[in-house]
Protein backbone atom coordinates (compact mmCIF):
# COMPACT_ATOMS: atom_id res chain seq x y z
CA UNK A 1 0.00 0.00 0.00
CA UNK A 2 1.25 3.47 -0.76
CA UNK A 3 1.48 6.25 1.80
CA UNK A 4 0.11 8.87 -0.58
CA UNK A 5 -2.16 11.63 0.57
CA UNK A 6 -5.62 10.15 1.03
CA UNK A 7 -8.80 11.27 -0.61
CA UNK A 8 -11.10 13.24 1.67
CA UNK A 9 -12.42 10.92 4.37
CA UNK A 10 -10.47 7.87 3.19
CA UNK A 11 -7.10 6.58 4.34
CA UNK A 12 -5.69 3.12 3.70
CA UNK A 13 -9.11 2.20 2.34
CA UNK A 14 -10.81 3.15 5.61
CA UNK A 15 -13.62 5.65 5.70
CA UNK A 16 -13.32 8.36 8.31
CA UNK A 17 -15.95 7.69 11.00
CA UNK A 18 -18.51 10.39 11.62
CA UNK A 19 -17.21 11.51 15.07
CA UNK A 20 -13.68 11.89 13.72
CA UNK A 21 -14.96 13.70 10.62
CA UNK A 22 -16.70 16.21 12.93
CA UNK A 23 -13.54 16.54 15.06
CA UNK A 24 -11.52 17.38 11.95
CA UNK A 25 -14.21 19.84 10.83
CA UNK A 26 -14.04 21.51 14.26
CA UNK A 27 -10.27 21.76 13.88
CA UNK A 28 -10.83 23.66 10.64
CA UNK A 29 -13.32 25.88 12.50
CA UNK A 30 -10.58 26.43 15.10
CA UNK A 31 -8.20 27.38 12.30
CA UNK A 32 -10.61 29.98 10.94
CA UNK A 33 -11.29 31.28 14.45
CA UNK A 34 -7.56 31.57 15.14
CA UNK A 35 -7.01 33.58 11.97
CA UNK A 36 -9.94 35.86 12.87
CA UNK A 37 -8.64 36.44 16.40
CA UNK A 38 -5.16 37.15 15.03
CA UNK A 39 -6.50 39.73 12.57
CA UNK A 40 -8.63 41.36 15.29
CA UNK A 41 -5.72 41.50 17.74
CA UNK A 42 -3.41 42.95 15.07
CA UNK A 43 -5.95 45.70 14.36
CA UNK A 44 -6.69 46.32 18.03
CA UNK A 45 -3.02 46.75 18.91
CA UNK A 46 -2.67 49.30 16.11
CA UNK A 47 -5.48 51.35 17.63
CA UNK A 48 -3.46 51.73 20.85
CA UNK A 49 -1.30 54.34 19.11
CA UNK A 50 -4.11 56.86 19.50
CA UNK A 51 -5.67 55.64 22.75
CA UNK A 52 -5.60 58.54 25.25
CA UNK A 53 -4.98 56.18 28.19
CA UNK A 54 -1.91 54.70 26.50
CA UNK A 55 -0.62 58.12 25.48
CA UNK A 56 -1.06 59.49 29.02
CA UNK A 57 0.63 56.44 30.56
CA UNK A 58 3.65 56.82 28.28
CA UNK A 59 3.76 60.61 28.85
CA UNK A 60 3.84 60.00 32.60
CA UNK A 61 6.65 57.49 32.10
CA UNK A 62 8.60 59.95 29.93
CA UNK A 63 8.07 62.76 32.44
CA UNK A 64 9.58 60.59 35.18
CA UNK A 65 12.40 58.97 33.21
CA UNK A 66 12.86 60.83 29.94
CA UNK A 67 12.51 59.72 26.34
CA UNK A 68 10.05 60.14 23.47
CA UNK A 69 6.54 58.93 24.35
CA UNK A 70 5.34 58.49 20.75
CA UNK A 71 8.48 56.60 19.77
CA UNK A 72 8.00 54.28 22.76
CA UNK A 73 4.35 53.71 21.83
CA UNK A 74 5.23 53.01 18.20
CA UNK A 75 7.94 50.56 19.27
CA UNK A 76 5.57 48.75 21.66
CA UNK A 77 2.82 48.54 19.03
CA UNK A 78 5.25 47.17 16.43
CA UNK A 79 6.52 44.54 18.88
CA UNK A 80 3.01 43.45 19.83
CA UNK A 81 1.97 43.27 16.19
CA UNK A 82 4.99 41.14 15.33
CA UNK A 83 4.20 38.84 18.27
CA UNK A 84 0.53 38.63 17.21
CA UNK A 85 1.50 37.61 13.69
CA UNK A 86 4.02 35.03 14.91
CA UNK A 87 1.65 33.46 17.45
CA UNK A 88 -1.23 33.42 14.96
CA UNK A 89 0.87 31.72 12.30
CA UNK A 90 2.14 29.12 14.79
CA UNK A 91 -1.34 28.35 16.19
CA UNK A 92 -2.89 28.23 12.72
CA UNK A 93 -0.21 25.75 11.63
CA UNK A 94 -0.88 23.72 14.78
CA UNK A 95 -4.64 23.54 14.07
CA UNK A 96 -3.98 22.47 10.46
CA UNK A 97 -1.36 19.90 11.47
CA UNK A 98 -3.68 18.36 14.03
CA UNK A 99 -6.55 18.19 11.50
CA UNK A 100 -4.25 16.44 9.02
CA UNK A 101 -2.90 14.04 11.69
CA UNK A 102 -6.37 13.10 12.90
CA UNK A 103 -7.74 12.66 9.38
CA UNK A 104 -4.86 10.42 8.38
CA UNK A 105 -4.93 8.38 11.59
CA UNK A 106 -1.43 9.26 12.80
CA UNK A 107 -0.76 7.34 16.01
CA UNK A 108 0.46 10.51 17.76
CA UNK A 109 -2.68 12.51 16.87
CA UNK A 110 -4.83 11.62 19.87
CA UNK A 111 -2.18 11.98 22.61
CA UNK A 112 -1.01 15.26 21.10
CA UNK A 113 -4.57 16.53 20.70
CA UNK A 114 -5.21 15.54 24.31
CA UNK A 115 -2.24 17.53 25.59
CA UNK A 116 -3.11 20.58 23.46
CA UNK A 117 -6.81 20.27 24.27
CA UNK A 118 -6.16 20.09 28.01
CA UNK A 119 -3.99 23.21 27.81
CA UNK A 120 -6.86 24.91 25.95
CA UNK A 121 -9.44 23.74 28.46
CA UNK A 122 -7.45 24.67 31.58
CA UNK A 123 -6.35 27.98 30.06
CA UNK A 124 -9.93 28.82 29.15
CA UNK A 125 -11.26 27.92 32.60
CA UNK A 126 -8.52 29.99 34.24
CA UNK A 127 -9.35 32.95 31.98
CA UNK A 128 -13.07 32.60 32.64
CA UNK A 129 -12.47 32.67 36.42
CA UNK A 130 -11.47 36.30 35.90
CA UNK A 131 -14.60 37.16 33.93
CA UNK A 132 -16.34 36.42 30.65
CA UNK A 133 -14.06 36.23 27.61
CA UNK A 134 -15.56 35.27 24.25
CA UNK A 135 -12.32 33.75 22.94
CA UNK A 136 -11.98 31.58 26.07
CA UNK A 137 -15.54 30.27 25.72
CA UNK A 138 -15.00 29.33 22.05
CA UNK A 139 -11.65 27.71 22.86
CA UNK A 140 -13.18 25.74 25.73
CA UNK A 141 -16.08 24.46 23.62
CA UNK A 142 -13.88 23.56 20.63
CA UNK A 143 -11.25 21.80 22.77
CA UNK A 144 -13.77 19.77 24.74
CA UNK A 145 -15.84 18.80 21.69
CA UNK A 146 -12.79 17.75 19.67
CA UNK A 147 -11.45 15.58 22.49
CA UNK A 148 -14.81 13.89 23.06
CA UNK A 149 -15.15 13.16 19.34
CA UNK A 150 -11.58 11.87 18.99
CA UNK A 151 -12.07 9.37 21.83
CA UNK A 152 -15.37 7.95 20.63
CA UNK A 153 -15.20 4.17 20.01
CA UNK A 154 -15.57 4.66 16.25
CA UNK A 155 -12.60 7.04 16.22
CA UNK A 156 -10.50 4.65 18.32
CA UNK A 157 -11.29 1.84 15.88
CA UNK A 158 -10.25 4.03 12.94
CA UNK A 159 -6.88 4.91 14.52
CA UNK A 160 -6.29 1.24 15.32
CA UNK A 161 -7.20 0.07 11.80
CA UNK A 162 -4.86 2.63 10.22
CA UNK A 163 -2.09 1.62 12.64
CA UNK A 164 -2.53 -2.03 11.70
CA UNK A 165 -2.59 -1.20 7.99
CA UNK A 166 0.75 0.63 8.33
CA UNK A 167 2.46 -2.33 10.01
Amino acid sequence: MSDQSPAAGDYFGRTLPSPLRYAVLLMYVGTAFQVSVGIFFFSFVGSLRTDPRVINTYRDHVAARGGDAQQMIDSAVSSWRLAAVGVSIALTALWLTMAWAARTGKNWARPTATAIGLVGIFGSVYTLLGGFEFVAVITLVLSAAILVLMYRPESAAYFESVRLARS
